[in-house]
């Protein structure tokens, strides 16, 4: 394994860092003006939804080509009819698997801060 296996989780996490990052409260009450919030005018809301939008694309690049990399290399690879080895077919699902976790981990945590109440900085998931 070389470092280019673990480039697409690592775009993953780079997303992640970002996505997180950003104050959330600030996106989804942008409508009130206040004096003394440094984010209360529309040219700061406009680039944190595009650093929003750079993250979230960062992540959907890390994902999508962690699919594509199990699929050409862990199941096109083998054009010489011999049944996969598991141990490496393993190897792929858990780097797949590993990208979308943290894709769903971060769609979690950003529905749990935007569906909260009282707006503290907290991250508060009640099931």
């Amino acid at each position: 394994m070389a470092v280019w296996d673990y480039m697409n989780y690592i775009l993953c996490v780079i997303g992640f860092v970002i996505i997180s990052g950003i104050p959330k409260r600030e996106l989804l009450l942008s409508t009130t003006q206040d004096d003394m919030d440094p984010y209360s005018n529309s040219n700061n809301t406009t680039q944190l939804k595009f650093v929003l939008f750079c993250g979230f694309t960062i992540l959907g690049l890390g994902c999508s080509g962690e699919i594509v990399r199990f699929l050409i290399n862990y199941l096109l690879k083998n054009d010489s009819g011999v049944p996969l080895e598991w141990d490496i077919l393993c190897v792929g699902f858990n780097a797949m698997f590993s990208c979308l976790f943290v894709m769903f981990s971060c769609m979690i945590l950003w529905l749990g801060q935007s569906l909260e109440n009282n707006h503290s900085d907290e991250y508060r998931l009640t099931l």
